[in-house]
């Protein structure tokens, strides 16, 4: 059984956004027509997100790149206070490194990261959703059609019989 509390996931935007991927994926084969009718709106709900994901961890990159320059000016107009006797690049990034707004800007860009490779993967799995709505579509209406074939042939209508 599938331990269904391993698909919650949250995804922090301009608010939090909390998702049972499960519970959006799961197709009911008992009505088959409201998961075609749900399904365009899921994936575009769902691309929404993802496109939102990637402009944050977009932005939150330029931060990193904005606080890695300040430190890198602060860093070589005074190494002293950083610590650094011999100044070298290394030594440098890893003043830098160590700032706590860096550590901060760092770590907010490793979870956006994580929410945009999250939100690609639900995506990609509504793709396979679709296809297999599809193919339940078709699987169903091959059912349909030997079933009228039988009660067909029960009833003689088929080769003249």
């Amino acid at each position: 059984m599938l331990d269904t509390s391993l698909m919650d996931i949250v995804i922090k935007l301009n608010k939090d956004y909390a998702v049972n991927t499960d519970a959006e994926l799961k197709i009911d084969k008992n009505d088959i027509n409201e998961e075609l009718m749900k399904q365009p709106s899921k994936i575009a709900w769902f691309s929404v997100l993802y496109a939102l994901a990637i402009e944050k961890r977009d932005g939150i990159k330029n931060d990193l790149e904005f606080v890695e320059a300040e430190l890198d000016k602060a860093v070589r107009s005074n190494p002293t206070s950083y610590g650094i006797d011999k100044m070298t690049e290394g030594s440098i990034a890893a003043a830098s490194h160590s700032d706590e707004l860096w550590i901060k800007t760092k770590t907010d860009l490793i979870a956006a990261n994580r929410d945009v490779n999250i939100l690609s993967g639900v995506v990609n799995a509504f793709d396979h959703r679709k296809d297999m709505l599809v193919t339940l579509c078709a699987n169903m209406r091959q059912e349909r059609e030997k079933e009228l074939f039988f009660k067909a042939r029960e009833k003689g209508v088929i080769n003249g019989k």
